[in-house]
């Protein structure tokens, strides 16, 4: 368990609302994800430590996802558990991220074209072939590697 002191130095960074986010006020990282250093030195994510402080100890595969997809929000009733891999599906069903972003850019070409290589995907959505790639298994599309034609 946590000591007292270490939660209100935390808590104490935290500008709460009444109705929306909770908003960590210390130090952030460049997307915006709250930094918070214990006192063993070592650094970590200010809503994980929130989720932690309410609920229970997270495993270290398991996250703390925002369901109010806002980075610096430790709000417990904000923040969900999941894998990575439930985070990073949340990320992409949101069009979050700079991956999440363009594949969801290459789902919207996939709509439009129909099934055309994936190299030509990658090039009517601008995004990369992995990228493309991505995509494909994602919307658990064909291969797109020939044409039905």
């Amino acid at each position: 368990m946590i000591q007292q002191t270490t939660a209100k130095r935390f808590w104490a960074k935290v500008l709460k609302s009444e109705d929306g986010c909770w908003l960590w006020m210390g130090r952030r990282n460049e997307r915006g994800y709250g930094r918070y250093t214990l006192p063993s030195g070592k650094t970590v994510y200010a809503h994980r430590f929130a989720f932690e402080q309410y609920f229970w100890p997270l495993d270290e595969c398991e996250c703390a996802m925002h369901d109010c997809d806002n980075p610096p929000c430790v709000r417990p009733s904000h923040l969900t558990p999941g894998s990575r891999d439930d985070n990073n599906k949340d990320m992409a069903e949101k069009g979050r991220g700079r991956k999440a972003t363009g594949v969801a850019q290459a789902l919207r070409v996939s709509e439009l074209y129909g099934d055309v290589p994936t190299a030509e995907l990658a090039t009517f959505a601008g995004v990369s072939l992995m990228t493309a790639k991505r995509a494909r298994r994602q919307a658990r599309l064909p291969k797109g590697n020939r044409w039905d034609k």
